[in-house]
């Protein structure tokens, strides 16, 4: 699991709570102002979902390891900066979604 985001000095700082086992996994996101979080719980997967986007661990490691960079809108419309995920060991399992919750959602 990533547990470091590189941002640029304009950015919000979050904090990331991982807790991962040989069965389990969850993430929690608490954004450094607190305006928004996220979380994602479950257990780790032996089998691969059929209902999947991506066709195996394989595909989907192939994709999300190669996209590193991404986007983030600022205060100002039409501008945005640049975020870079940056993970020390990139390991790809999956994972059966027991919990899954965003502010972004809950919060109208």
């Amino acid at each position: 699991m990533c547990r470091r985001l590189s941002f640029s000095k304009y950015s919000l700082l979050a904090r990331f709570d991982v807790d991962k086992t040989d069965e389990s996994a969850s993430v929690t996101m608490r954004a450094g102002d607190g305006a928004a979080k996220v979380h994602v719980s479950g257990k780790v997967a032996d089998s691969f979902s059929a209902d999947s986007v991506s066709g195996s661990p394989k595909e989907a490691s192939i994709f999300f390891e190669s996209r590193s960079l991404g986007y983030s809108d600022r205060r100002h419309e039409g501008v945005y900066e640049g975020l870079e995920l940056k993970c020390k060991n990139w390991h790809v399992e999956s994972l059966e979604v027991d919990s899954i919750q965003s502010s972004y959602f809950e919060d109208p």
